[in-house]
């Protein structure tokens, strides 16, 4: 991979609207530099597995046993409810402000 230099990272503080002293951006350019090395290293592997490790622990959901149930419709249930405006149920009120 091609080398970061002074005057790319230079472009982006200007493009970013940074400022940054010389020191800081040959810190910068170190730091950048050691990143693309180790992007490097990570390319010239050869990898001969097609076996993916997306999470090393494997996650089965033992409560689910593939049944399905036929579901309420909201239609049923809001029509035997007598404290409800439109669509939704209407509760007392439970929390009380106290003001010190």
């Amino acid at each position: 991979m091609n080398k970061i230099n002074k005057d790319e990272v230079n472009r982006i503080l200007e493009l970013a609207m940074l400022k940054s002293s010389a020191k800081e951006v040959g810190d910068y350019v170190t730091s950048l530099n050691q990143i693309v090395d180790d992007i490097s290293k990570i390319q010239e592997l050869e990898i001969n597995s097609d076996d993916i490790l997306i999470n090393p622990i494997n996650n089965v959901n033992y409560y689910d046993d593939g049944n399905t149930v036929s579901m309420i419709e909201k239609e049923d249930i809001l029509k035997h409810i007598s404290n409800r405006e439109g669509d939704y149920v209407l509760v007392p009120k439970v929390i009380e402000w106290v003001i010190i």
